[in-house]
């Protein structure tokens, strides 16, 4: 399996967090219904990126926690200790387009 956390409706890896939505052109759409779920519970799992140092694979125990800041707009709370121990938090802000064809 690649780096990341997948699971049968999101997969987070390096570079996205994404709800899976299916396969084949017409579920290319994202609907503010599919992001959705990021803002009823936290979440809490494992990520994993690849060390580009060591080229070894480190898992972090994550939790992660979603709120809408505005229309379309999704911003994710992560928290996670880094491997010298360090708490870390940061957050990312995701915009999605009224047709559904971009996430950024």
């Amino acid at each position: 399996m690649a780096p990341g956390y997948h699971s049968p409706n999101y997969q987070v890896g390096p570079g996205h967090l994404l709800p899976r939505i299916g396969a084949g052109p017409a579920s290319d759409t994202v609907m503010w219904a599919h992001l959705q779920p990021f803002t009823r519970a936290p979440w809490q799992g494992t990520l994993t990126y690849l060390d580009y140092r060591s080229q070894q694979p480190v898992t972090l125990v994550t939790k992660l926690s979603g709120r809408e800041s505005a229309p379309l707009a999704l911003i994710l709370d992560f928290t996670y200790p880094e491997p010298n121990g360090q708490q870390v938090r940061s957050s990312e802000k995701l915009l999605l387009t009224a047709d559904g064809q971009t996430l950024t």
